[in-house]
């Protein structure tokens, strides 16, 4: 075995490790958990400083070096962030603060806008003709569409007339599809990947943690089992 073989043996089965680990949670909150946990969460933390620390030297300092002084300014601005550590200069740090939400704001506005209420509106207007089935797909569309409009257009069904008030029923009825399928569809993907998880953890080299993992938790249930006794 040379050493990338041993590499990835290693590799594998300290991810089937951490994995069982996190797992364990179902049993019940234990060390090995939170061992798991912070590991996660020390990593990802390492990782977050080191990509940041990348980000100013490829988007800052590279830039600045090859004459692009403007970008001195985010620069400074990002320094008097950690004026946040003190108490008397705090202040300063209010001015990045404002400039960042200001155009994450603008740019988030700018986004919204564009796909959840330009886009929605170009979708709904279909064509109805066409194949049997394409103008089936359409009708449905241009129905839910007009249903769950008039839904949120009159709030106070009890006030509507016939058939007004049997639309905006409709419309919440569509609305609980979509919310359901919706809910439907997060749900399937979280179990795609517990699938996932459990085709590693049943591959080499993985399975040879399965047993481990299955003795410790047996060793919990005994602990446990005989504190109550006592």
């Amino acid at each position: 075995m040379d050493f990338a073989e041993f590499a990835s043996l290693v590799s594998g089965l300290i991810a089937a490790a951490l994995t069982l680990m996190i797992y364990s949670l179902l049993y019940r909150e234990n060390i090995l958990y939170r061992i798991a946990e912070h590991t996660f969460v020390g990593i990802y933390a390492g990782y977050g400083v080191a990509y940041a620390v990348k980000n100013i030297m490829d988007q800052g300092v590279s830039r600045i070096s090859a004459g692009n002084y403007w970008f001195i300014i985010p620069m400074i601005l990002g320094v008097m962030l950690f004026t946040r550590f003190t108490v008397k200069q705090a202040w300063i740090s209010r001015y990045s603060m404002a400039v960042m939400v200001g155009v994450g704001t603008g740019v988030s506005v700018r986004a919204l806008i564009e796909a959840q209420i330009v886009r929605q509106i170009k979708a709904s207007v279909i064509s109805l003709y066409g194949g049997p089935f394409t103008v089936i797909d359409n009708l449905i569309i241009v129905f839910g569409f007009i249903c769950a409009f008039l839904y949120f257009f009159f709030t106070d069904i009890s006030a509507l007339r016939r058939p007004m008030s049997y639309i905006a029923k409709a419309g919440r009825y569509v609305l609980m599809f979509t919310f359901g399928g919706a809910f439907g569809g997060t749900v399937l993907s979280r179990m795609t990947l517990f699938a996932g998880r459990m085709q590693y953890l049943l591959s080499y080299p993985a399975y040879y943690m399965i047993p481990v993992f299955v003795a410790i938790i047996c060793a919990m249930i005994y602990y446990d089992l005989r504190k109550k006794k006592e």
